[in-house]
């Protein structure tokens, strides 16, 4: 019949929104590579493709998001929280973290931009470019196109267990 539907398959790494998926990966990898601390972050910027952009600057509440559901659905709240604990799982998301002044003080640090150079990549992927702004005037930036979990991108076995055991480790 052609190519296997299953080989499509989409797994989100992290517990946020397709275009969250990008801009969580490219923030942590910037903070693990050049060990920046949350304190340390001055701005973040987080260019999307323009359908993902204007999805995320539509709502200005998603920077205070009230519940888990707008909470993951909010990129700037998801990669402060990211950011601030060094991963982004269900754990991010419960009543206190939505309350977090670190979290919260970080997400205002955090603007969401139209960037025209990821539109080829989309809706194939929905790609993001993230840049940090360190306290010490250090620009870092990072650009995903497909996240880990992308059918260009698979997760290898043992990030995808890791994940399994993580959502089921409460059960």
């Amino acid at each position: 019949i052609g190519r296997h539907k299953i080989l499509e398959a989409y797994t989100k790494l992290y517990n946020t929104v397709k275009c969250g998926q990008t801009a969580v990966g490219a923030a942590l990898a910037l903070a693990r590579e050049h060990r920046i601390k949350p304190g340390e972050i001055a701005e973040i910027r987080i260019g999307l493709a323009k359908r993902d952009a204007t999805s995320q600057t539509r709502n200005p509440s998603s920077g205070r998001p009230k519940t888990r559901d707008t909470a993951n659905h909010s990129v700037r709240f998801c990669v402060a929280a990211a950011l601030v604990d060094g991963e982004l799982n269900s754990d991010q998301f419960e009543p206190d973290k939505l309350e977090s002044p670190g979290i919260l003080g970080l997400v205002d640090r955090t603007a969401v931009h139209w960037d025209e150079s990821l539109d080829p990549h989309w809706p194939f992927a929905n790609p993001a470019s993230v840049t940090l702004r360190t306290t010490s005037g250090e620009e870092l930036s990072e650009r995903q196109i497909f996240p880990a979990g992308h059918p260009n991108n698979p997760l290898p076995d043992q990030e995808l267990e890791r994940k399994f055991r993580q959502l089921t480790r409460k059960i």
